[in-house]
């Protein structure tokens, strides 16, 4: 039996302002993948919104289109920065943690 296995990357994403909530942030990063490479880049991004927490959401998509996701996640209509890119979700977590840790000890 041949198991395909994706590589998923995840996008570590910092809004500066207001932050959307999670259905208008898929919403609106759907929108944006659609207008970029259709329908079927859409569904072969495989774009998927993990989470929220405070300022930063965590953005997760296939290997082969992360150019795509964060050419996208830059066309969205909020103030946004990717601040880091990973392949596994426990780095993403330790970066945020150690944000939050070095923010409360300054």
């Amino acid at each position: 039996m041949v198991v395909k296995i994706e590589r998923l990357r995840y996008f570590l994403v910092e809004f500066s302002g207001d932050v959307p909530e999670i259905k208008s942030l898929v919403r609106d990063l759907r929108k944006q993948v659609s207008s970029l490479e259709g329908q079927l880049g859409l569904a072969k991004s495989g774009v998927h919104v993990v989470g929220i927490q405070d300022t930063f959401a965590i953005i997760r998509s296939v290997h082969d289109k992360r150019d795509l996701v964060e050419s996208a996640i830059q066309l969205l209509p909020y103030l946004v920065v990717v601040r880091t890119v990973s392949g596994t979700i426990k780095k993403i977590n330790t970066l945020l943690n150690s944000h939050f840790v070095d923010e409360t000890n300054d």
